[in-house]
């Protein structure tokens, strides 16, 4: 990254914290998309043994790794800009980071969805699933925040 105005590197918290990032996407997904395949499917899913688990799971894992591209692009883009004002409020950095990798994860779902189905079903999933990239960025970022808190209160 660059200098900020103060000499200190300037480094968002998403990009810290990319593997807490995919693991909890990996988890969010796969809870999401095997859910609702069990409810789809109404429990017959559930018989097939191991296997579909593993699909799933493979499946939830390339969506958290393309979230976690999208962190990284998203945060050499906002770096790009050389932005004063993002560069002394690292909370700004970040929401920026999340807009523009929810933006481009959005857009590339839509584009890949969209080929099959149609471009309206295909953003539409794309939407959905990047409110999952939202969610576990969320959880990832609250738990930063208790962690600085609490490590201030012991004196860490």
């Amino acid at each position: 990254m660059f200098r900020g105005s103060k000499g200190e590197r300037v480094v968002d918290l998403l990009t810290r914290r990319w593997r807490s990032v995919f693991v909890v996407d990996v988890i969010l997904k796969f809870l999401l998309l095997y859910g609702g395949a069990i409810l789809a499917s109404l429990g017959m899913i559930v018989t097939g043994g191991i296997e579909p688990v593993i699909y799933f799971v493979i499946f939830a894992a390339a969506l958290a790794v393309l979230n976690v591209m999208c962190l990284m692009l998203g945060s050499r883009l906002v770096a790009s800009f050389r932005c004063p004002l993002m560069m002394q409020y690292p909370a700004l950095w970040t929401v920026a980071v999340a807009i523009c990798a929810t933006g481009m994860f959005g857009g590339i779902l839509a584009a890949l969805f969209g080929l099959g189905h149609g471009l309206a079903e295909g953003a539409s999933i794309g939407l959905f699933l990047s409110v999952t990239n939202l969610i576990s960025i969320a959880i990832v970022l609250f738990f930063e925040g208790i962690f600085r808190v609490v490590s201030g209160w012991i004196g860490r």
